[in-house]
């Protein structure tokens, strides 16, 4: 069976040139649709190892040991306390030994600082001697205290003894001529002096008591200076 393809022919064209201007129309409109249509080009396709070598990359690796870490840093710091408490000596003097070190725990009535206070030994020396001395002059202002205690006691039995003459001339002086006027004076006379004497021997006594009071006090105030530096030597 034949097919018969209709031939169109142009006038004043050869049908040899009119089919080569067809076919060559085609080929360019064929052309312009397919870049219109894709909008893009078709990139060749990628065969199926350089597709691998693509998605996985090379790393470097190591294997992980233990070991002792050989870098040191230095940093600058400030230590600061959870508490802080400040601390006073009893007496000034110097510091012999520090028993503890910053930051470290210490707890109540623990022996921080070992001092040393010289004056305190010669003070303690003199307070002693001071006490002695003080002792020394208490027992001769008691001393003192017992004799006029003696006296007074000697001028109240001898003022005792005149007032009892006095009272048995004043008795006799009642009968006429049998005491002298004079010698009734003379007995009040002597009366008079004792009562004198005897005042005199008191204050005399109560001037030794107080005296040998305020020595006992100093006495006492010098011992207790001298038992407060020696408390104080055992602490430091």
């Amino acid at each position: 069976m034949r097919t018969t393809i209709p031939t169109l022919l142009l006038p004043g064209l050869p049908g040899r040139l009119f089919i080569g201007c067809l076919f060559i129309g085609c080929l360019s409109l064929g052309s312009v649709l397919t870049i219109s249509c894709g909008g893009r080009s078709v990139e060749p396709q990628k065969t199926g190892n350089q597709e691998t070598k693509a998605a996985a990359p090379i790393l470097a690796t190591t294997s992980v040991i233990s070991q002792q870490i050989d870098r040191r840093l230095r940093l600058p710091g400030e230590l600061l306390p959870w508490q802080e408490a400040t601390i006073y000596p009893r007496v000034p003097g110097f510091v012999e030994r520090i028993l503890v070190d910053r930051g470290s725990m210490v707890r109540a009535g623990q022996l921080l600082v070992s001092l040393s206070a010289p004056e305190l030994g010669s003070r303690r020396t003199g307070d002693e001697a001071l006490a002695a001395s003080a002792a020394a002059r208490r027992l001769e202002a008691e001393a003192r205290t017992n004799h006029a205690r003696a006296q007074r006691t000697e001028a109240e039995a001898h003022l005792a003894a005149v007032n009892a003459t006095l009272q048995r001339l004043k008795s006799a002086a009642t009968t006429p001529g049998v005491v002298s006027g004079n010698e009734l004076e003379i007995a009040l006379r002597r009366v008079e002096a004792e009562q004198a004497r005897v005042q005199a021997l008191k204050e005399s006594e109560q001037a030794a008591i107080a005296q040998s009071r305020a020595i006992a006090e100093n006495e006492a105030a010098a011992r207790a200076a001298a038992s407060a530096a020696r408390t104080t030597e055992d602490y430091l």
